[in-house]
């Protein structure tokens, strides 16, 4: 069958036809082209961005390397001041109570942070003040900025354990001594309870007050 000869109407519409075509596929290829740079675009900006966000942790890394060493070393400095303020506090009270077991008790010794090991255990006492002769006693000291239950306790366990610890004065009577700065009614009664002897500050000095008839707790 012979096949009919397109007209040159057909042959220039369809040139015409082609050419819009061709002309889409350029526009097509255009925007793609441009959103492949739009694309690298924010590809760029994204980088700059997390290059700039890791300088920026950078710094805060050193900045804080920086303040945790300030703070180290404030620290330490503050410690050191504590310390010092602790132990300048520590003398006022073992010189004010050396001073009041002397006055009422006759005390000839007072020996402070007193430390024994027998075989692995362990004793420690803030103090003993003793005197040997016709009164022939050992006080015990337990020295705190705060009261707290837990110091009658330890107490009553270091006047069990001293003989032990100190058999040198073994044949003396042994009392109790809590001494601290400032006591509440309740806690004062706590420690005359205990057959303690109670050591407070009164104005600047620390006293040791007890109420008449107050019979102390001996431990031979």
């Amino acid at each position: 069958m012979k096949q009919k000869s397109a007209t040159s109407a057909e042959v220039w519409e369809m040139l015409k036809q082609f050419s819009i075509d061709m002309q889409q596929l350029r526009e097509a290829q255009l925007e793609t082209n441009r959103q492949f740079k739009e694309t690298d675009r924010q590809f760029k900006e994204t980088d700059r961005q997390f290059k700039e966000t890791d300088k920026k942790f950078r710094e805060l890394d050193i900045f804080l390397e920086k303040v945790g060493r300030r703070i180290d070393e404030q620290g330490t400095q503050i410690g050191g001041v504590h310390k010092s303020f602790g132990n300048f506090t520590e003398d006022l009270l073992f010189n004010s109570l050396q001073l009041q077991l002397q006055l009422q008790f006759d005390i000839e010794f007072f020996d402070t942070n007193v430390s024994r090991s027998i075989k692995g255990a362990d004793f420690e006492a803030d103090a003993l003040a003793f005197s040997n002769g016709n009164s022939n006693q050992l006080f015990v000291i337990e020295v705190k900025t705060r009261f707290n239950k837990t110091l009658i306790k330890q107490l009553t366990k270091k006047l069990e354990e001293v003989n032990r610890f100190c058999p040198e004065h073994q044949s003396k009577k042994k009392y109790g001594v809590i001494a601290v700065p400032h006591l509440k009614p309740g806690q004062l009664q706590e420690i005359l309870k205990a057959g303690y002897y109670p050591a407070t500050l009164r104005g600047d000095m620390l006293v040791i007050e007890y109420p008449q008839g107050f019979k102390p707790r001996v431990y031979q």
